[in-house]
């Protein structure tokens, strides 16, 4: 039973590193910044690996801080992990509305 526990809380701790690291300052605003410079008015931001980052800390204060400063904030289903695991990215738009 141990063992368990151990492997859920190793998973949800493996997550948070990953959002907090897709979802740092620096990774989104260079990503806006790329994208605004190429003429695109949104950008798709998603982990290097499938794993649920919507359901993190970081994904919802970055969902938040974004929110807060103006931008279109929604969170994109990419799929089902084989173990039927969803994972998401988190999508960023700058149109005029």
């Amino acid at each position: 039973m141990k063992m368990l526990a151990v492997t859920r809380e190793r998973t949800l701790r493996a997550r948070e590193i990953i959002a907090a690291q897709t979802l740092s300052w620096e990774n989104v605003e260079l990503k806006i910044r790329h994208a605004a410079g190429a003429g695109a008015v949104e950008v798709m931001i998603q982990p290097d690996v499938p794993t649920n980052i919507r359901d993190t800390a970081a994904g919802q204060s970055m969902f938040g801080k974004l929110r807060r400063y103006g931008f279109g904030v929604r969170w994109e289903r990419l799929g089902l992990t084989a173990g039927h695991m969803e994972w998401f990215a988190l999508v960023i738009d700058w149109r005029e509305r």
